[in-house]
C-alpha cells in the first residue's frame, strides 16, 4: 500500500513536471505568418506638355496731332429775294447828274375810297407805294383792283389794316409777289440799310437814274384836321399834330444834293403840288432813322431800321 503510494507520488511529479515544460515551451513559441513578397513597380505620373503663349503688353503713347490754326474771315451775307435780273453793282461816288421826277408817275391818295373797298384800311402805305411804283415800272398787272389783292396774298398775316405791316414783311411779300409773277411780268426786289446815310442817299439817286423805283420808311406827323403829313423839323408845322407814324413812300427824284421829292403822302391836297412833296435833305434823314420804333405806338414786334429802302427793277419780258 505504501508502494502505491509511492508511486502514484511520482507519478504526480512527473506529471508536474511534463507540465511544466509544456507550459516553457508554449511561453517561447513564436508564430510565424509569411506574406508573399510583392515586387511593385513604381507608376510614373506622366508629364504633362504644356505650350505656353506669351502676353505681349504694349504702352502706346498717342502721337498728339499738330494744332492747325484757322484763320476765319467774316462774311456779311444781305438775303435778298430771287430775281431774274443782277441787281447792278454799286459805285458810291459823286453823281453828276441827279434824278428828275418824271412827268407821268402815279401817285395814289392813301384815303381814297377804292382802297377801303379792297379791305386794306386806312394802313395801307406800303401796298399803295409798290402798286403805284409797278404802274410807273409797267408790270402788266399792276393796276389797284388786281395789284392790291395780289400783294396782299403774300403778305397774309403780316398785313394788318389796323397796323399796316413791317419794312422786313413788305420786301419779303413784294418779292415773293414779283418772283411768282404775279404782277404779269418778271423783275427784280431789294432791300437796303446802309449804315452811312450819305451811302444811302447816293444809291437811292442811282437806282432812279437807272429807273429803278424805290420806296422808303419814314417817321412822318399827321394833323388832326387835315389828315396832312409833315416832316420832322418840318416848317411850318401841323397846328393840331397827331402823334408820330412811320410812313411807307416812294423817292421820285432829288434837287441836288439837297431835297428829294416823296409821292403817296397821306393827303397831297394840302401842298401846293398835290402830287409830291419836297423834303429838305436833314430833315429826310432825320425821319429815315429807326421810323418804326419811334412811332406814337411803336408795336413789340416792330423792326429795328435805319436808312432802309426798297428798290424795284423794270419788268423783264
Amino acid at each position: 500500500m505504501k508502494k502505491q503510494s509511492i508511486l502514484l507520488l511520482l507519478f504526480f511529479v512527473f506529471n508536474i513536471l511534463i507540465s511544466g515544460l509544456i507550459f516553457s515551451s508554449c511561453s517561447s513559441f513564436k508564430i510565424v505568418v509569411a506574406y508573399p513578397t510583392k515586387s511593385a513597380t513604381p507608376t510614373q505620373i506622366p508629364t504633362a506638355t504644356a505650350s505656353l503663349t506669351p502676353t505681349l503688353t504694349a504702352t502706346i503713347t498717342p502721337t498728339p496731332l499738330p494744332t492747325e490754326t484757322a484763320t476765319l474771315t467774316p462774311t456779311l451775307t444781305q438775303t435778298t429775294q430771287p430775281s431774274a435780273t443782277p441787281i447792278p453793282t454799286q459805285t458810291f461816288t459823286p453823281t453828276p447828274a441827279w434824278a428828275k421826277i418824271p412827268s407821268d408817275f402815279t401817285v395814289a391818295n392813301q384815303f381814297d375810297i377804292r382802297f377801303f373797298n379792297y379791305g386794306v384800311g386806312t394802313q395801307a402805305c406800303g401796298l399803295i407805294s409798290v402798286c403805284a411804283a409797278l404802274q410807273d415800272l409797267g408790270y402788266p398787272n399792276a393796276d389797284f383792283a388786281s395789284c392790291i389783292p395780289a400783294l396782299t396774298a403774300y403778305t397774309g398775316n403780316n398785313y394788318n389794316p389796323l397796323i399796316g405791316i413791317q419794312p422786313t414783311d413788305l420786301c419779303k411779300a413784294v418779292g415773293d409777289a414779283v418772283d411768282g409773277n404775279a404782277f404779269g411780268a418778271d423783275g427784280a426786289v431789294q432791300c437796303y440799310q446802309p449804315v452811312n446815310e450819305e451811302e444811302a442817299w447816293q444809291m437811292m439817286n442811282d437806282f432812279r437814274l437807272m429807273n429803278w423805283q424805290v420806296i422808303v420808311d419814314v417817321l412822318i406827323l399827321t394833323d388832326k384836321t387835315t389828315s396832312g403829313t409833315y416832316f420832322q423839323n418840318e416848317s411850318p408845322q401841323p397846328a393840331y399834330p397827331d402823334l408820330p407814324i412811320a410812313h411807307f413812300t416812294r423817292v421820285l427824284g432829288f434837287k441836288n444834293d439837297r431835297k428829294v421829292a416823296v409821292a403817296e403822302i397821306l393827303n397831297p391836297n394840302i401842298y401846293n403840288n398835290p402830287t409830291y412833296h419836297w423834303v429838305l435833305k436833314e430833315n429826310f434823314l432825320d425821319a429815315w432813322k429807326n421810323p418804326e420804333k419811334r412811332t406814337g405806338y411803336p408795336l413789340k414786334v416792330a423792326d429795328e431800321v435805319n436808312n432802309w429802302f426798297m428798290v424795284i427793277s423794270p419788268p423783264v419780258e
